[in-house]
C-alpha cells in the first residue's frame, strides 16, 4: 500500500471525525513528502501528492546526523550521536530551540540550507549538502548560545513552513475537521502553531503519526476496502492495543529482582502516594500504540514535585534541557492552558500554562512556559483518569506529570522489562497491573 495512504488511513479511521481533510508530511514516503486527502464517511479521496522542494523534515534528520553529532550530558559526559538519532534527535531539538535566542543571520542561514537538495549516501546513509546546516558544523555542546539558535531557527522555519501546508490543505479540500500525520506530526510545537493560524476549527492527530502508525494504518484501510458496509465500532478508539500477560509472568517478574515486596494496589493507592511525592514506575496491560508514553508505560509524579525536572532527568539519565509533560483532566484544561486543542489525548499538540498555574505546574512546564498535555476524559482510560482526579483532590492540581518508563533504552514492554528497569531506577515504588512492588 502507498506509505501515504497508509498514514491518511491510520488518521483517518482512529479519528473521532465523519469527515475531514487529511494532511500528511514526512521526509519522504514513497518517493513524496506532502499529501491532502478528502475523507467522507468510510471513503477517502486522494486530493494532491507530490513532493515540496523545502523539505524540513529531511532537514531535521540532516541536522540530528551531521550537527548534533555528539550530546553534553549532566556531569559533562558525551554520549554518541546515536542516543539522539533516529527516534529522538528531533524531538530533543525541539526541547532545546526554546533557549534559543532571535537571530536573523542564523534564520538566514537555516533557510538557504534547507532549500539546498539533499543527497543521501546510500552506502552510509549520512546526509550530505542540504540535509545539513552550514555545511556540517558542530553543534553539540547544547548549552552554546550558537547551538540554542540554531535549534530555535530550525523550529521558526518548521512553524511558518506547516503553516503554509494548513493554508494549502484548506484550500484544497476546505472541510472545518483536519487530520494530520507524519513524522513532522510528531512535532508538537510545530503542530499547535500552525493549527491555531489555520481556518481548521478542530484538529486530529493519532497517537502513532510518524511511521509506527503505518500498519494500523494498512490493516484498517484493508478492513474497510473489504467490507463496504462497515461502520466504525461504537467506542472511541484506544491507544492501549499492546498485549497482555498473565498473574504467572507477573509474578515470575517480581521474585526474579531480590528485595522486593508486593502489595495489593488500587487507583486510589497510586493517587495517595503520587500525592506524597512518590514517583511512581506504571505497567498496565495493553501498552500504548505509537512513541508516547500515555500512562500504562509511564513514570508518574506530581505536577509540582520540587525540582521536579531536574530530578526526573537525572533518573533517567536524560539532557539537562528537556521537559516533561502533564496529564490534565480534560475539563480543567482551559484553566491550565492557553489556547487549549480539544483532541489532544495523545501529547502531540502544545500550549502555554497560566501564570497564576505555573508555579503549581513546575515539574512540567517548559522554560518558555509551553507544554505537551495529555487531555484525558473518563471513557479514555478511566484507571488513570481516576488517579488524576484523586491527586487533584489532594493537592488542588487536577494534573500530574508523565513520562516514558525506560532508561536510555525503549520504553518497557513486558512485566520482566519493568521490573528490571525499576531495580535500575531511583523511583520509589512500582505498580505492575494491581500489584505494588517496593523495595523492601
Amino acid at each position: 500500500m502507498n506509505h501515504h495512504v497508509a498514514h491518511a488511513c491510520s488518521a483517518y479511521f482512529t479519528s473521532p471525525f465523519d469527515n475531514a481533510t487529511i494532511l500528511i508530511v514526512d521526509a519522504r514516503g514513497d518517493d513524496v513528502n506532502f499529501s491532502i486527502f478528502f475523507a467522507q464517511g468510510m471513503q477517502l479521496q486522494k486530493v494532491v501528492s507530490l513532493s515540496r522542494p523545502l523539505n524540513t523534515p529531511m532537514f531535521w534528520e540532516g541536522v540530528c546526523v551531521n550537527n548534533f553529532k555528539m550530546i553534553r550530558k549532566e556531569g559533562s559526559e558525551i554520549a554518541p550521536w546515536s542516543h539522539m538519532y533516529p527516534s529522538t534527535g528531533p524531538g530533543k531539538i525541539m526541547a532545546l530551540a526554546a533557549y534559543g535566542r532571535e537571530d536573523p543571520d542564523i534564520r538566514r542561514q537555516i533557510y538557504a540550507d534547507i532549500s539546498l537538495p539533499v543527497v543521501l549516501d546510500n552506502m552510509t546513509e549520512q546526509y550530505r549538502f542540504g540535509g545539513t546546516y552550514n555545511w556540517g558544523q558542530d553543534l553539540s555542546d547544547t548549552r552554546s548560545a550558537e547551538s540554542q539558535a540554531v535549534a530555535a531557527a530550525l523550529q521558526h522555519w518548521t512553524n511558518e513552513d506547516l503553516i503554509s501546508a494548513m493554508r494549502l490543505a484548506a484550500k484544497f479540500a476546505p472541510l472545518e475537521n483536519l487530520c494530520y500525520a507524519g513524522g513532522r506530526a510528531l512535532n508538537c510545537i510545530a503542530t499547535s502553531h500552525a493549527f491555531t493560524r489555520s481556518p481548521f476549527k478542530r484538529l486530529y492527530v493519532p497517537p502513532f503519526a510518524n511511521d509506527a502508525g503505518i500498519a494500523a494504518g494498512v490493516a484498517l484501510a484493508a478492513y474497510y476496502a473489504s467490507s463496504p458496509a462497515a461502520r466504525r465500532p461504537p467506542t472511541p478508539f484506544s491507544p492501549y492495543t499492546g498485549p497482555r500477560y498473565r498473574r504467572d509472568e507477573i509474578d515470575a517478574a517480581v521474585a526474579s529482582a531480590p528485595g522486593l515486596s508486593t502489595a495489593p494496589v488500587d487507583a486510589a493507592r497510586v493517587a495517595e502516594l503520587i500525592a506524597a511525592g512518590k514517583i511512581v514506575a506504571m505497567f498496565r496491560q495493553g501498552s500504548e500504540a505509537g512513541p508516547r508514553a500515555l500512562g500504562h508505560r509511564s513514570l508518574l509524579a506530581r505536577a509540582d514535585l520540587p525540582g521536579g525536572r531536574d530530578r526526573l532527568n537525572a533518573i533517567k539519565r536524560r539532557e539537562w534541557y528537556r521537559p516533561f509533560a502533564p496529564i490534565i483532566l480534560r475539563e480543567r484544561a482551559e484553566e491550565i492552558l492557553e489556547q487549549v486543542i480539544d483532541e489532544s489525548a495523545y501529547m502531540n499538540t502544545s500550549a502555554t500554562i497560566r501564570p497564576e498555574w505555573r508555579e503549581r505546574m513546575s515539574a512540567v512546564a517548559h522554560v518558555d512556559f509551553t507544554t505537551r498535555p495529555q487531555l484525558i476524559r473518563r471513557h479514555q482510560e478511566p484507571y488513570v483518569y481516576e488517579i488524576v482526579e484523586r491527586v487533584g483532590a489532594a493537592t488542588g492540581v487536577p494534573a500530574i506529570l508523565n513520562t516514558s518508563f525506560n532508561l536510555q533504552g525503549p520504553i518497557v514492554e513486558t512485566p520482566k522489562d519493568a521490573v528490571d528497569c525499576f531495580m535500575c531506577m531511583a523511583v520509589d515504588h512500582l505498580v505492575l497491573d494491581d500489584v505494588l512492588v517496593t523495595r523492601a
